[in-house]
Formats: structure tokens, sequence, C-alpha cells
């Protein structure tokens, strides 16, 4: 999806994947959310 322009590779990267449950818990565990902008400028439509 990010490849097609779909989704912004910022958000891609915040998809956690585990093989396991206690995997994805534990990634979930030291998650920290990137900062980024919400809005965007008329500019830029």
């Amino acid at each position: 999806m990010a490849a097609r322009g779909l989704l912004k590779p910022v958000n891609r990267e915040m998809l956690l994947v585990g093989a396991s449950g206690e995997e994805l818990l534990a990634k979930m565990e030291g998650y920290v959310a990137p900062v980024v902008r919400k809005w965007i400028e008329l500019e830029e439509v």
C-alpha cells in the first residue's frame, strides 16, 4: 500500500507484526509513536 501511495511510509512503520502473541505484546510494550503532522496546508493540496 505504501508503494502505491495509499499509505505514507511513516504510517507503515507504525504497524506492529509478530509471529506470536508474546512477541507482539513485547513490541506493543516498547512502542513509541512517531511525531507527525496531522494537518496539511492549503499549498500542499
